[in-house]
């Protein structure tokens, strides 16, 4: 298996990316699976409050009839902040999604994406941000942590307790999730994947084993990118590469 679980589609706010033509990309990268995983935001400053459902599982079915037998297509969502909005959690955890991904992106309304936003010094934005994390965690209800150092990719720096994220991955491994490796920095010729080291470390000492491949990708061309080097970062670690189908943990061997 080579997978890349963590595409982003014109169904974001922040992409235009045709489900088919990543799919080509895909496999042209050398991929068994692929992921699917819009963005679900419901923060009051977000530009786009959730997406067509519905017509997303049509286009996921469409592309699964076009490429069955030559790539698995897996259909999932990037859940903002689930704890915040459990209605609309509840709901998004009723549909068919093969993994539903938690994420952290609105600290008090405030996205690290807009630095210029931000009103929070940076230690009271990583402080705030691990609160939040952590009720995240608590909430459960959904396979993959993503990105876990996400304000980092804004403000090159990381701030955080060891025994404060130890105890969040603690919690995280007893619900069964698995830690994203999100191969994005690659991009821009960094040298580390989200999680950077450290946390990977953290990770490993609360129990951590599974984790999933993830690019990133906003554009068709970026599918698959820095998967490999981030697979070589989680093995270096002890850790088990892995998918999820019908939101059931599934492993294989790479390659």
């Amino acid at each position: 298996m080579r997978t890349d679980l963590h595409v982003h589609t014109h169904f974001s706010f922040d992409s235009q990316t045709d489900i088919q033509r990543a799919c080509r990309q895909a496999v042209q990268a050398g991929l068994t699976h692929i992921g699917f995983n819009d963005h679900f935001d419901l923060d009051p400053s977000s530009k786009e409050k959730g997406y067509d459902q519905s017509a997303f599982f049509d286009e996921i079915k469409a592309a699964q009839d076009a490429f069955a037998g030559r790539l698995r297509i897996l259909a999932g969502v990037e859940f903002s902040e689930p704890h915040l909005y459990p209605k609309e959690y509840e709901q998004t955890l009723s549909q068919p999604y093969d993994y539903v991904i938690g994420a952290v992106h609105y600290i008090d309304g405030m996205d690290p994406y807009f630095t210029e936003k931000m009103t929070y010094p940076l230690p009271k934005m990583y402080e705030r941000y691990w609160e939040e994390m952590e009720r995240m965690v608590e909430t459960g209800g959904f396979q993959i942590i993503a990105h876990l150092d996400y304000p980092k990719r804004y403000y090159n720096a990381c701030l955080f307790e060891d025994q404060t994220v130890l105890r969040i991955l603690q919690k995280a491994c007893d619900k069964g999730m698995a830690l994203e490796i999100n191969t994005s920095p690659f991009r821009k010729e960094e040298t580390e994947p989200m999680p950077g080291s450290r946390l990977l470390e953290l990770y490993a000492k609360a129990g951590g084993y599974h984790i999933t491949l993830g690019s990133d990708a906003h554009e068709p061309e970026q599918v698959g990118t820095g998967i490999e080097r981030g697979l070589a970062f989680g093995s270096s670690y002890g850790f088990q590469p892995c998918w999820f189908e019908n939101k059931k943990l599934k492993t294989g061997v790479w390659g």
